[in-house]
C-alpha cells in the first residue's frame, strides 16, 4: 500500500491514468509514480487537505477506485493523522481484515479521534482512546 497526501491535481492525474510527479503536491522522496508501475499495488490518496466539507480518501485497488469520506473538521489542528491512519490500517490488516475493510475502519477511527480531540487553548491533540460502544 502506497499512502500519499492528495492534492486535487494528484487525484485527477491518477483518475485519468497519468503519471504523478512530486511537484504537483505529492509529498514523497521517491521517483514519480506512473500508473504502469501500480499494477497490483494499492494506492491510498488521503484527501484531508483538499477543500470542501468532506475529507475524501481514494483507494486505488485492483483496478477499482473506492471512496471513503467523513465530515471535514475545520479549526482543529490535526497534525499526526497520517501516522495514526497508517497505524490503524496496519492494526486492522494484522487482525485479518481485507485492505478495503481495514482502510474503512481506520478512516472511522481517525475521524472519531479528530471529532473527540483534546484542546488546551490553541493546542489540539487527537484523542486516540477508543470510543465506548
Amino acid at each position: 500500500l502506497i499512502e500519499r497526501r492528495a492534492g486535487q491535481q494528484v487525484a485527477r492525474k491518477l483518475l485519468d491514468g497519468e503519471p504523478v510527479e512530486r511537484h504537483v503536491g505529492v509529498e514523497c522522496p521517491h521517483d514519480p509514480v506512473s500508473p504502469d508501475v501500480l499494477v497490483g499495488v494499492a494506492v491510498l490518496l488521503k484527501g484531508g487537505h483538499l477543500a470542501g466539507d468532506e475529507a475524501i480518501d481514494l483507494l486505488f485497488l485492483d483496478g477499482n477506485v473506492i471512496e471513503f469520506s467523513a465530515p471535514f473538521s475545520r479549526g482543529i489542528a490535526t497534525h499526526g493523522t497520517g501516522c495514526t491512519y497508517s497505524a490503524a490500517i496496519t492494526a486492522e490488516l494484522a487482525s485479518g481484515l481485507s485492505l478495503e475493510e481495514a482502510v474503512r475502519r481506520a478512516k472511522e477511527f481517525v475521524s472519531a479521534a479528530i471529532a473527540r480531540h483534546h484542546a488546551w487553548n490553541d493546542i489540539h491533540a487527537l484523542n486516540h482512546a477508543p470510543p465506548t460502544w
